[in-house]
């Protein structure tokens, strides 16, 4: 009982709170901006990939996944609407892991997951799942903590 109640103590440590939100909405731009630049036939042929996509969400994951990122990424790093944004974030990565979990249950042969595309290197299903895990993990430590002084939202309140 006594290393949960240190590991509580420790998540709600503002340093810590906000570390998750400024990694996770550093992450969140990175990928949703290399989205927005990566060509929409590419991005429609990745959604392809995974083959557990339904064709008729493609073109909208497309040219709407991108920009959900890069907003969402926005807020939460600026900390605006950040429980908010935190919940959204947290909605895209549990469904990026069910999706992902589904392409490892069925055997699909996926190399990269696309998440990270611009950047030359290539990420498996497996580790993407355990980085999107990670991930969850520092957007529930937001949504639990999300005021932080260091914050637009505490700048708006004043």
């Amino acid at each position: 009982m006594a290393s949960l109640d240190t590991l509580t103590r420790f998540v709600d440590r503002p340093a810590v709170v906000l570390a998750c939100r400024i990694i996770l909405g550093c992450l969140f731009i990175l990928s949703g901006g290399l989205k927005a630049v990566t060509a929409p036939e590419e991005m429609a042929a990745l959604f392809r990939a995974y083959e557990v996509i339904p064709e008729f969400a493609v073109w909208p994951l497309t040219y709407g996944l991108p920009w959900l990122e890069l907003i969402t990424g926005v807020f939460c790093l600026s900390g605006y609407l950040t429980r908010l944004s935190a919940n959204i974030i947290a909605v895209q990565l549990t469904a990026f892991i069910l999706v992902l979990a589904a392409v490892v249950a069925l055997g699909i042969n996926l190399e990269d997951c696309g998440c990270f595309g611009g950047l030359g290197f290539k990420e498996g299903p497996k580790t993407a799942i355990v980085r999107d895990l990670i991930m969850l993990t520092m957007a529930a430590i937001v949504i639990r903590r999300p005021s932080h002084p260091l914050s637009l939202d505490a700048w708006l309140r004043q």
